[in-house]
């Protein structure tokens, strides 16, 4: 196939989809549904595509079958991945299109099919967003560190989850920068960063958490002591101060 006719096909699918998209839009113009999130579309002259928020409706073999949606409208995308395509989470295509389910929210890019006369994309990268979330909050209690492969695990009232650093990581402790080696374990850390649903695993962006205080044990236990010392005579004077 020569260029023009390949520029040809890029054209008339492009036009099949901007169709598409304008009767989407202007649907959803008139009759906006606010309760939920309205998927993007990018499309390059070049026949590069750019799509998030689409809803998978179904996975057979290497393709995945989604549809981007705006209110009561949408557009259905086929998506044909290869050994070349990138998944995240980054795993093996196998793998990763098993764990893609009916329903999971996915972003994805690559070029047109031009062979194909409704909106297939030959992916470059797929992303599972059930799966993959960003800028997730995280709150646990440190079980243990491994300094040497650069990671800790965390206890929090989902179970256990697996925390790593890497060099754009940020530590601090009590404000002050810090490292896994300045991490003890019973302390209450906090973690932004992605969050890998299916292995519950994390890669932090940043780790903070302070210096554990007194408990009132402790000092329950001092102002007793204290208070045997005065009346042995071995403390001059008896105070207090508040808990």
């Amino acid at each position: 196939m020569n260029i023009s006719q390949s520029t040809w096909k890029i054209q008339v699918v492009l036009f099949v989809i901007s169709v598409s998209l304008i009767l989407a839009w202007s649907t959803n113009a008139a009759h906006a549904d606010t309760t939920q999130q309205a998927s993007q579309v990018s499309i390059a002259s070049s026949g590069q595509v750019i799509v998030k928020g689409a809803i998978v409706t179904s996975v057979s073999g290497n393709t995945i079958t989604a549809k981007a949606v705006w209110g009561s409208m949408s557009l259905i995308w086929t998506i044909r991945t290869d050994g070349s395509t990138h998944f995240v989470p980054d795993a093996v295509s196998t793998a990763a299109l098993r764990a893609i389910k009916i329903g999971d929210t996915i972003a994805f890019s690559g070029d047109i099919d031009v062979s194909a006369y409704s909106p297939t994309v030959i992916a470059s990268s797929v992303k599972d967003t059930n799966v993959q979330k960003d800028f997730v909050t995280e709150v646990g209690s440190l079980l243990s560190v491994d300094q040497t492969g650069k990671s800790f695990t965390i206890a929090t009232r989902e179970g256990t989850t697996s925390v790593s650093i890497n060099g754009g990581t940020i530590m601090t402790l009590d404000g002050n920068n810090a490292s896994l080696a300045d991490m003890q374990a019973g302390i209450d850390v906090r973690i932004i960063g992605s969050l890998n649903t299916s292995t519950n695993t994390m890669l932090a962006q940043r780790v903070s958490w302070k210096t554990p205080s007194e408990s009132v044990t402790s000092a329950r236990a001092g102002v007793i002591s204290s208070f045997f010392s005065w009346l042995a005579g071995t403390h001059g004077a008896l105070s207090f101060r508040g808990l």
